[in-house]
């Protein structure tokens, strides 16, 4: 019993550990994403910065800017796959 319930901590910690929070923008940089902690997003294209919201559910980040909703893959290389023109988006290391 022990055993399980440190194995199971241990998959939780790891999970929560993956932070998705941070600054994204697609290949060509025409849209950015910034993922803040307590579910408060900003999605900027085209010159124009939406406030959104967003959760994680699995691998899924579900977005919510207005009446417009969007879905990002989380990819194991810490990149998101998000519908359509938003495309491939990393991460920011600066």
């Amino acid at each position: 019993m022990r055993r399980g319930f440190w194995l199971g901590l241990a998959v939780v910690l790891v999970a929560c550990g993956a932070k998705v929070e941070g600054t994204y923008s697609n290949v060509n940089g025409l849209v950015v994403l910034e993922l803040k902690s307590g579910g408060k997003s900003t999605l900027s294209y085209a010159g124009e910065t939406r406030d959104c919201t967003y959760t994680l559910d699995e691998k899924l980040i579900r977005m919510s800017c207005g009446r417009e909703r969007f879905t990002f893959r989380r990819n194991q290389d810490g990149t998101l796959t998000g519908e359509g023109f938003l495309g491939i988006m990393k991460k920011s290391t600066s």
